[in-house]
């Protein structure tokens, strides 16, 4: 599951409304949408005229902007402190925020700040300090369910045998059971669906050949159907 992308936007509520006042998408529900689905958060006016210039004058496209959101420092910020809240039930300090921000931004990507935290020693321990704990906790947290298992002696042995935790933890992301989990939560959030066929084959292809969970992330939230679903700001300060 990426970190990022742990609240669902909400449904719209049916209700009768008249024709002139149906929502028709715009740039400014496109920017409203990113703001509250990437960084959990509504635009200020400044911010929302900044983009609307970008796209309106700058000829910015919906692919740039959403590019530009994923690399953002506080978009980074956003990843880390979901981590720390989602994996270790705590908010990440200052020192630890400025610390995997700044390895995120030279290169590290989201999959392996998720190896990182589930392999460290915090996340054993919170995970009752046993392999077997700690392997259902890494399921749990990556895949949804349980361990099975068959995966528990495979892996247990593994870890007898000397593999590094980190490995371990990384090689369940990077499992095609991994990637199927990581397409769906971005579908989930960002389009309120399950994948279709084709975008789960598609995006389970394109992680399997190295693409980061931010880059599926921005390509998924630049598509015109993203732009059709985005809610328009309600007010802006």
């Amino acid at each position: 599951m990426s970190a990022a992308l742990t609240t669902r936007r909400p449904s719209a509520q049916p209700r009768i409304e008249n024709l002139e006042d149906r929502c028709v998408p715009t740039n400014a529900s496109f920017v409203n949408g990113l703001y509250v689905d990437l960084l959990h958060r509504s635009p200020t006016r400044p911010e929302m005229d900044h983009w609307l210039q970008a796209m309106t004058h700058g000829g910015a496209t919906q692919a740039q902007v959403a590019q530009a959101f994923v690399s953002s420092p506080e978009y980074r910020m956003v990843v880390v402190q979901n981590d720390y809240s989602t994996l270790l039930g705590r908010g990440a300090s200052p020192q630890e925020v400025s610390l995997w921000s700044s390895q995120l931004q030279n290169g590290m990507t989201q999959q392996q700040l998720k190896s990182a935290i589930l392999s460290s020693d915090e996340f054993f321990a919170r995970m009752g300090g046993t392999s077997t704990g700690w392997l259902n906790g890494v399921y749990l947290n990556v895949l949804g369910r349980g361990v099975d298992g068959t995966g528990l002696t495979a892996w247990n042995t593994s870890l007898d045998g000397g593999t590094a935790r980190g490995t371990i933890a990384a090689d369940i992301i990077n499992s095609a059971e991994g990637h199927n989990a990581q397409v769906a939560n971005a579908y989930h959030v960002l389009l309120n669906r399950d994948p279709d066929a084709g975008g789960l084959a598609a995006f389970q292809g394109a992680l399997q050949a190295g693409m980061d969970d931010a880059q599926m992330i921005a390509a998924i939230s630049s598509s015109q159907e993203f732009f059709n679903n985005s809610p328009p700001p309600f007010s802006l300060r």
